[in-house]
Protein backbone atom coordinates (compact mmCIF):
# COMPACT_ATOMS: atom_id res chain seq x y z
CA UNK A 1 0.00 0.00 0.00
CA UNK A 2 1.21 3.43 -0.46
CA UNK A 3 0.16 6.68 1.26
CA UNK A 4 -0.03 9.90 -0.66
CA UNK A 5 -0.59 13.29 1.20
CA UNK A 6 -2.44 16.02 -0.21
CA UNK A 7 -3.02 18.78 1.39
CA UNK A 8 -5.97 21.12 0.96
CA UNK A 9 -7.36 24.02 2.55
CA UNK A 10 -9.00 22.80 5.42
CA UNK A 11 -7.37 19.40 5.77
CA UNK A 12 -4.84 17.09 5.28
CA UNK A 13 -5.82 14.33 3.09
CA UNK A 14 -3.93 10.60 3.02
CA UNK A 15 -4.74 8.97 -0.47
CA UNK A 16 -4.36 5.31 0.07
CA UNK A 17 -3.75 2.94 -3.02
CA UNK A 18 -3.16 -1.12 -2.97
CA UNK A 19 -4.12 -3.47 -0.47
CA UNK A 20 -4.31 -2.67 3.28
CA UNK A 21 -3.99 -5.08 5.40
CA UNK A 22 -2.64 -5.89 8.81
CA UNK A 23 0.81 -4.37 8.82
CA UNK A 24 -0.32 -1.63 6.43
CA UNK A 25 -2.70 -0.13 9.87
CA UNK A 26 1.22 0.09 11.53
CA UNK A 27 2.63 2.60 8.48
CA UNK A 28 -0.70 4.53 8.35
CA UNK A 29 -1.13 4.50 11.91
CA UNK A 30 2.68 6.62 12.32
CA UNK A 31 1.74 8.32 8.84
CA UNK A 32 -1.73 9.87 10.89
CA UNK A 33 0.35 10.90 13.50
CA UNK A 34 3.04 13.01 11.43
CA UNK A 35 0.35 15.02 9.64
CA UNK A 36 -1.91 15.09 12.22
CA UNK A 37 -1.20 17.34 14.98
CA UNK A 38 -2.56 20.65 13.55
CA UNK A 39 -4.99 20.21 11.00
CA UNK A 40 -8.18 17.65 10.36
CA UNK A 41 -7.25 14.69 8.68
CA UNK A 42 -9.26 12.81 6.34
CA UNK A 43 -7.97 9.04 4.85
CA UNK A 44 -9.06 8.43 1.12
CA UNK A 45 -9.75 4.28 0.81
CA UNK A 46 -11.25 5.20 -2.30
CA UNK A 47 -8.20 3.10 -4.17
CA UNK A 48 -7.87 0.53 -1.58
CA UNK A 49 -8.65 -3.38 -1.47
CA UNK A 50 -9.04 -4.02 1.85
CA UNK A 51 -7.29 -6.91 2.68
CA UNK A 52 -7.97 -7.72 6.50
CA UNK A 53 -11.31 -6.04 7.75
CA UNK A 54 -10.47 -5.64 11.10
CA UNK A 55 -6.85 -3.98 10.12
CA UNK A 56 -9.29 -0.96 9.47
CA UNK A 57 -11.11 -1.40 12.58
CA UNK A 58 -8.17 -1.65 14.75
CA UNK A 59 -6.98 1.50 13.17
CA UNK A 60 -10.17 3.19 13.81
CA UNK A 61 -10.03 2.42 16.89
CA UNK A 62 -6.37 3.36 17.87
CA UNK A 63 -7.13 7.15 16.20
CA UNK A 64 -11.06 6.98 17.90
CA UNK A 65 -9.65 9.57 20.70
CA UNK A 66 -9.65 12.49 18.17
CA UNK A 67 -13.47 12.46 17.47
CA UNK A 68 -14.14 14.49 14.70
CA UNK A 69 -10.52 14.97 13.49
CA UNK A 70 -9.95 12.54 11.72
CA UNK A 71 -12.44 11.68 8.44
CA UNK A 72 -12.53 8.38 6.59
CA UNK A 73 -13.31 8.17 2.95
CA UNK A 74 -14.21 5.96 0.23
CA UNK A 75 -15.29 2.47 2.62
CA UNK A 76 -18.06 0.40 1.47
CA UNK A 77 -21.44 -0.19 3.64
CA UNK A 78 -19.72 -3.31 4.62
CA UNK A 79 -17.03 -1.65 6.43
CA UNK A 80 -19.02 1.18 8.07
CA UNK A 81 -21.42 -1.78 9.32
CA UNK A 82 -17.82 -3.47 10.89
CA UNK A 83 -16.75 -0.49 12.36
CA UNK A 84 -20.12 0.61 14.07
CA UNK A 85 -20.05 -3.45 15.33
CA UNK A 86 -16.64 -2.57 17.14
CA UNK A 87 -17.87 0.62 18.15
CA UNK A 88 -15.81 2.86 16.43
CA UNK A 89 -18.16 4.73 14.50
Amino acid sequence: MTVQVRNESRETVLVLEGTFGAADADSLHGALHDVARERPVAIDFHQVRLFDDFAVARLVTEIADRPGHVTLIGLSEHHHRLLRYVGAA
